[in-house]
């Protein structure tokens, strides 16, 4: 059973349009919101959806976004498609840890197949192609094909950034436990020093984050 979400896009809207032009943040918040969808149904949905769709200079492939959770009519019940782009048959979906469960695995081939009979043709990405430039490339490019659209070369600064927001969209530390702050270990302060003067402990301090992360992390 799927709870409703405490928020929607049309509150966050409403809401950014009650506060006072000056209002601490606000740039920052109408940025984001040119930036998001609505309707995903779990993080990695949402971390697919930001990595292909921020602007390449945020560390995105720039495609069109799609709609999430797009609705199949089917008998006895619809069919869903994770990320889809309206007008096309194209569509992506992140098969994450869940998908070691063989119930789940065996679901979404019976479910993937019926789509496939219906015309739809979906890009499937797995772990594997996160770890796997040169792969989780060509998939993207495959889809941009289907969409009828091409990807934006980026530039070696722009490739940076790209292998940086991956790291933080899918990596271990969930981005949103911390929308404006991560830690990070230090040494132990006034390492090198005589034994017994300086503490040994690791020292945790927060730094802020870039400005695709704090984006991305609203």
């Amino acid at each position: 059973m799927r709870h409703q979400p405490f928020l929607d896009m049309n509150t966050l809207v409403s809401f950014a349009g009650q506060l006072p032009p000056r209002t601490r943040g606000m740039v920052m918040l109408e940025k984001a919101l040119r930036l998001v969808r609505h309707n995903s149904w779990s993080p990695r949905e949402t971390s697919s959806f930001l990595m292909l769709t921020l602007p390449v200079k945020l560390g995105g492939y720039g495609l069109p976004k799609p709609v999430l959770n797009f609705p199949v009519p089917h008998s006895p019940q619809p069919l869903f498609l994770d990320l889809y782009w309206e007008g096309t048959s194209a569509a992506f979906e992140y098969d994450g840890s869940d998908h070691l469960d063989p119930q789940k695995v065996a679901e979404d081939k019976a479910r993937r197949n019926l789509l496939a009979a219906l015309g739809y043709r979906i890009i499937v990405v797995e772990k594997s192609h996160l770890e796997n430039i040169r792969l989780l490339n060509q998939q993207i490019a495959l889809l941009a094909g289907m969409i009828g659209t091409e990807l934006e070369e980026a530039s070696p600064k722009e490739l940076d950034a790209r292998r940086n927001l991956r790291g933080y969209l899918f990596g271990a530390r969930h981005h949103w436990s911390s929308p404006l702050t991560r830690p990070i270990i230090l040494p132990p302060a006034g390492g090198g020093g005589v034994s017994g003067t300086a503490s040994t402990s690791p020292r945790k301090e927060f730094i802020r984050e870039t400005p695709a992360q704090r984006l991305v992390g609203f």
